[in-house]
């Protein structure tokens, strides 16, 4: 029986498949937006996929370390605090985007829970019996390779320009604007290429780390996944943001996608931070890998711009 991807969300669907004939809808969504909720279930409850591919990790689903997010009131409990937030690299990164990240929450007018559209599909998922993934790099991983990655500089940048944006968004930005900006996120005629480029003239490594890097990472997962069903299609659920490079590396990268080899090498490499591998990892070697990942990656847009 051939299933149709319905009329009103074709346009954020992104179709990939693979050597073997089978096939990968890719739909891009918007957190915090009702309409990407009613995307997800439409879509997977017409294709009634094989499998299920979510942009999430494990630790993303349940959040584990509350008392990082809860300020200290005495003396005891700020070296408890400071302990915690220097108990790994990566936590004090965690901490302020998430900080930022419960700015944007209070400013949104709705009750429905962060990440919510990943959980509606993996339950309409689990009522057709398919198989559920969560393709996401750890976020631990990730906290701890963008922040390492930075120079004292880079970071004292970073905070600050966070400050100043969660300054703005509670005093200028009104609960019906920022949920007009949500719902825009499901366009797809939203440029999200150009404010990733932004972004990155100002923060090089931090959008390498959480969006080129990722990317990649999610590409090589959703790869490995769509061999292990064997048979069978997959619905992948994603952040829109995540929908043009993953479709990107995909059609630029089949060689390493038919490789088992190779996509173990290049996601090893990506899991990598100081610490790992036995401590032989250190932060000097993280932040060549940062200089490096961003000369190739230059080199490689600047190539392509005169093709």
């Amino acid at each position: 029986m051939k299933r149709i991807i319905p009329a009103a969300i074709r346009s954020k669907v992104v179709h990939l498949n693979n050597c073997k004939g089978q096939n990968v809808y890719l739909i891009g969504t918007a957190h915090f937006s009702k309409k990407s909720l009613g995307d997800v279930t439409e879509l997977i409850k017409n294709l009634r996929p094989k499998g299920v591919f979510l942009e999430m990790c494990e630790a993303r689903m349940e959040f584990k370390n509350e008392k990082l997010l809860t300020l200290p009131k005495t003396f005891k409990e700020f070296r408890e605090w400071i302990s915690l937030v220097r108990s790994e690299e990566g936590n004090f990164l965690y901490l302020i985007i998430s900080s930022y990240m419960s700015k944007l929450v209070e400013r949104i007018d709705t009750t429905e829970e962060i990440d919510d559209e990943f959980s509606v599909a993996k339950e309409e998922a689990l009522k057709l019996g398919s198989v559920v993934t969560y393709g996401d790099r750890p976020i631990d991983v990730t906290m701890k390779r963008a922040w390492t990655g930075l120079s004292i500089y880079e970071k004292l940048k970073f905070m600050f320009a966070l400050s100043i944006q969660s300054l703005y968004v509670k005093f200028f930005i009104s609960k019906a604007d920022m949920n007009e900006v949500v719902e825009e996120f499901t366009d797809p005629s939203m440029n999200f290429e150009e404010g990733v480029r932004i972004f990155e003239r100002i923060f090089p490594w931090m959008t390498a780390c959480f969006v080129t890097e990722r990317d990649m990472f999610l590409t090589i997962k959703l790869a490995q996944s769509l061999e292990e069903l064997e048979s069978g299609d997959m619905v992948a659920v994603v952040g829109a943001g995540h929908l043009g490079g993953i479709e990107k590396f995909w059609n630029d990268n089949q060689e390493l996608l038919q490789s088992p080899e190779e996509m173990s090498k290049l996601c090893h490499t990506l899991m990598q931070y100081p610490g790992s591998n036995d401590g032989k990892f250190t932060v000097r070697d993280m932040r060549a890998y940062a200089k490096r990942f961003l000369k190739e990656l230059k080199q490689k847009r600047s190539q392509g711009n005169r093709g």
